[in-house]
């Protein structure tokens, strides 16, 4: 099975070659792989190190696509909903639960494939709760608030004056975002 095929993983990147070698989860990733970078980011991306993110991106994208008709069992979707209260502080009901998957296919391909205990399935509720209520992912663990420093810089050198998006914060905001989305306003 090449590359291509594999259920996709979060993984580290060699910088010289673009290789990427799986690690644990949840260390952190030097580059979003995910489908929700700008046009401008996806444009410069160049290089052995752009192709893999690219490669890693039509990898993602391919595994959902030939998962589409996958659906969550209801202990999943319970699951699913404990894990958005206890990451966000938001409840949401099953029904609307349901309906965000057909705006997030991501999300339900990897609960329904991979379960919640799956990094994958957990960025991608996380991701879907955050895009419909804020029209935004969920920022990544050591994302900062400056977009001018370069993703590598922004944890592996650790620069103390580095302003991180502060998650509770950011949780906070998504939490306002999402009580006035299901009251209509």
């Amino acid at each position: 099975m090449d590359d291509d095929d594999e259920t996709p993983s979060f993984s580290h990147l060699d910088f010289d070659t673009g290789e990427m070698d799986d690690v644990p989860p949840r260390e952190f990733d030097p580059f979003r792989f995910d489908i929700y970078d700008s046009p401008a980011q996806t444009y410069a991306l160049s290089g052995p190190l752009g192709e893999a993110i690219l490669r890693r991106r039509r990898a993602a994208a391919r595994f959902v696509f030939d998962n589409l008709n996958s659906v969550p069992y209801p202990e999943d979707i319970d699951q699913a909903k404990e894990f958005i209260l206890m990451k966000c502080a938001i409840g949401l009901p099953e029904e609307f639960l349901t309906r965000m998957f057909e705006m997030h296919p991501f999300a339900r391909v990897y609960l329904a494939t991979q379960g919640i205990k799956s990094n994958e399935a957990k960025k991608a509720l996380l991701d879907a709760v955050s895009l419909t209520f804020l029209g935004c992912p969920w920022p990544l663990e050591g994302e900062t608030l400056d977009p001018e420093i370069p993703e590598d810089a922004k944890v592996i050198y650790g620069d103390p004056l580095t302003e991180f998006i502060p998650i509770d914060g950011f949780a906070a905001k998504l939490q306002r975002a999402a009580e006035r989305f299901m009251h209509g306003q």
